[in-house]
């Protein structure tokens, strides 16, 4: 259990709970400027829950990490997420891809409420995989910004590859491509008391700004 903490500048993940039985409590927190893996450039996630743990987080603020503000994956791993801020996530150094707000994805859970993501970029809310659950509510997903390696993307909340999302009372408001995207078969999306506003157009060919994206 960890209170009124600040991790800075450190490097491949900032703070991270790893393996089944395993279990974190993370309140009143600063994580910022996680830089890559010195190896290979990559990683530089925020918070990493991961191989069946769980994390309960409060009143947090994630800012200029890389690759994944925050992330969640694998089967049994379950995250709640409360009045946070995750913001300015930047691409991952090895080649310009990713620089996601929230990845929940691979069978995980996770539960957010009271939250902002801006200034992300590639996807401000990733949820990806057969039996992935998000709910979302009260939440500002604003300004994801275009994927740094090609320019391609942008979208506000991203669902794919049999995911199910719940969103309620949310606004996804100047991000580019498209603020809702839904993708893949069983892939999932209930959305309720919902704003979706100012898209813009995608930075690669000055396209699409859609508000809602299906495949």
């Amino acid at each position: 259990e960890v209170r009124r903490a600040v991790f800075v500048r450190n490097r491949a993940v900032g703070v991270g709970v790893s393996g089944v039985e395993s279990r974190l409590v993370l309140e009143d927190t600063l994580i910022q400027d996680t830089q890559e893996q010195l190896s290979d450039g990559t990683f530089g996630q925020g918070l990493n829950v991961q191989f069946g743990a769980e994390a309960e987080v409060r009143r947090a603020v994630f800012v200029r990490n890389r690759a994944v503000g925050v992330g969640v994956s694998d089967a049994d791993s379950r995250l709640v997420l409360e009045d946070a801020l995750v913001q300015d996530t930047r691409e991952r150094a090895s080649d310009g891809s990713f620089g996601q707000g929230l990845g929940v994805q691979l069978g995980a859970q996770a539960e957010v409420r009271r939250a902002v993501f801006a200034r992300n970029r590639t996807v401000g809310v990733f949820v990806g995989g057969a039996d992935t659950r998000l709910v979302l509510e009260d939440a500002l997903v604003q300004d994801t910004r275009e994927q740094a390696s090609d320019d391609a993307f942008g979208r506000g909340l991203n669902v794919e590859r049999g995911a199910e999302a719940e969103v309620r009372r949310a606004v996804f408001a100047r991000n580019r491509e498209c603020g809702v995207s839904v993708s893949g078969a069983h892939s999932g999306l209930v959305l309720e008391g919902a704003v979706v506003r100012e898209p813009r157009e995608v930075a690669v060919e000055a396209t699409c700004g859609g508000g809602a994206l299906g495949e």
